[in-house]
């Protein structure tokens, strides 16, 4: 068994903490985009319940149509949210798995040119 160069070890070190940044740094973005639409979503969540109770108030809508719109209101909220959280849910583990699967064509590479090499 050859020794390991100590030179390729630092190099795939320095290369693993290249790709950690980057993948910290695509997370965070995945996050932040999560968040802002989390937050749109409270909005327009904030706004209908203003406008609901703005009507309930006037009379123009019962107690029972303001109760009713209300849950509906909370369950399209929550659905929406539910949507973000898998979609950032997907994002992350799509880049993990492109990661996974570039490490393991690299892999792939190296055996069939060793291979090829002993072949000759």
């Amino acid at each position: 068994m050859e020794p390991i160069d100590p030179s390729t070890i630092g190099s795939l070190e320095h290369q693993a903490e290249k790709l950690g940044y980057l993948m910290a740094t695509l997370d965070a973005s995945f996050q932040h985009r999560a968040a802002t639409e989390k937050n749109a979503t409270l909005i327009a969540h904030s706004k209908m319940g203003i406008q609901m109770m703005d009507a309930y108030l006037k009379g123009s809508l019962s107690l029972e149509d303001y109760a009713r719109q209300s849950a509906n209101l909370l369950a399209e909220t929550t659905k929406r949210n539910d949507e973000t959280n898998a979609n950032l849910a997907n994002a992350v583990n799509r880049i993990s798995k492109t990661v996974q699967d570039a490490v393991e064509a690299g892999k792939l590479r190296y055996f069939l040119e060793n291979i090829q090499e002993d072949k000759k």
